[in-house]
């Protein structure tokens, strides 16, 4: 299942780039959410090959998490690709410059199931995919609103 939902945020693409690139920031808000966030990698810094294990609860349940940074085009582009439970994800996140301190984020998500349980989940969620089409462009927004309070 893939989605997609777009946000203008009236911020410059080099602070909002700055801001989605700030790894350490995100691990800290899911550790105040109650998630175990671990990171799982070598590397010296954040990058392409960036991992992490994140083990949360969701609707009563404990979840796991495997995430890793897959693509990192400075002041363009970042890429994950995951796992958790029978699905894999990728999530993209492109921005564009519309003018100097106007930045659209692009972000799309595509949801691949690797069991038949998750393959019959997909199925019965894409029976609503108007509403779920119209929640993930409001966390969109929602989320371009909080990298604008970020830079404020």
């Amino acid at each position: 299942m893939k989605l997609s939902g777009r946000t203008d945020i009236e911020v410059a693409a080099t602070d909002v780039f700055a801001v989605l690139t700030d790894f350490v920031h995100f691990e800290k808000v899911a550790l105040r959410q109650g998630a175990e966030v671990e990171r799982t990698d070598r590397l010296r810094g954040y990058g392409v090959g960036s991992t992490w294990n994140v083990h949360f609860r969701y609707r009563g349940k404990g979840r796991h998490l495997v995430a890793e940074l897959t693509a990192l085009e400075p002041l363009r582009a970042l890429s994950f690709q995951g796992k958790s439970g029978g699905f894999e994800f990728t999530i993209s996140m492109t921005l564009l410059p519309l003018a100097q301190k106007l930045t659209r984020l692009s972000v799309d998500l595509d949801v691949r199931p690797r069991t038949l349980a998750a393959r019959i989940i997909l199925q019965t969620a894409k029976l609503g995919r108007a509403r779920i089409e119209q929640r993930f462009s409001s966390r969109t927004e929602a989320f371009g609103r909080y990298l604008r309070q970020r830079l404020r």
